[in-house]
């Protein structure tokens, strides 16, 4: 569906982007799937997380373009054509960024001392804070101007 053909328009980078996170998002469910029928409860769990993470990677996409549209109303680096250094980077980035703070945060948890404990809760707080800007931004850009329309 968001392969570009003779008939429709797209863009190739984010059609692979996107093919990309189907695959992981399957393979991810897979090896979680086979660590729960093999009882390894502990791997299960961060293959699901995992897999949860890179299953979202649609709702980080719309957070991180609605939050740097916000941040930078000139939309530097986007295009109509969503093939902007924005766009193209974000299109993999919405979904490997947050996967790559998990893998960060699972290390840190397993083998950090209290130092880097300290540091990385501190990292997901900004993080969080960031998300809940762009939460905001989508919502006063998208649902607040739908409701609006509607009369509600």
């Amino acid at each position: 569906m968001v392969w570009p053909t003779p008939r429709v328009t797209g863009n190739l980078v984010a059609g692979v982007a996107t093919s990309l996170d189907a695959v992981l998002i399957i393979s991810f469910a897979l090896l979680a799937w086979r660590a729960a029928r093999e009882r390894a409860f502990t791997i299960h769990r961060r293959w699901a997380l995992r897999t949860y993470i890179v299953a979202s990677g649609v709702w980080f996409q719309r957070v991180g373009i609605f939050g740097w549209t916000t941040l930078d109303p000139s939309a530097i680096g986007m295009t109509k054509a969503f093939d902007g250094w924005f766009d193209l980077s974000w299109a993999f980035g919405c979904y490997l960024l947050p996967l790559a703070i998990l893998e960060l945060y699972l290390r840190v948890r397993d083998r950090g001392g209290p130092r880097s404990r300290y540091v990385m809760a501190a990292g997901l707080f900004f993080l969080t804070v960031a998300m809940a800007f762009g939460i905001y931004a989508a919502y006063m850009f998208v649902w607040r101007y739908a409701l609006y329309r509607q009369g509600v």
